[in-house]
């Protein structure tokens, strides 16, 4: 599963529906790609973690580690 995006989801307030339909699929889609059984396109999975608030790797922006070498 990919918890980062789910507690983002639950985080952000929103239904998993309604996030669905800003990137353009249906939510069952989205719920397989979640839970690893299911994919999507690089453009949504880009507009997903804008939406979100995440990084690329899937971090929020506030917890992202700055200065480490």
């Amino acid at each position: 599963m990919r918890l980062e995006i789910k507690l983002a989801i639950v985080q952000s307030g929103q239904r998993q529906y309604a996030i669905a339909q800003q990137i353009g699929v249906p939510e069952s889609r989205l719920s397989k790609f979640i839970h690893g059984y299911g994919t999507l396109r690089q453009e949504q999975v880009e507009q997903l973690h804008a939406l979100l608030g995440l990084t690329d790797a899937g971090e929020h922006p506030e917890q992202t580690k700055v200065g480490a070498c």
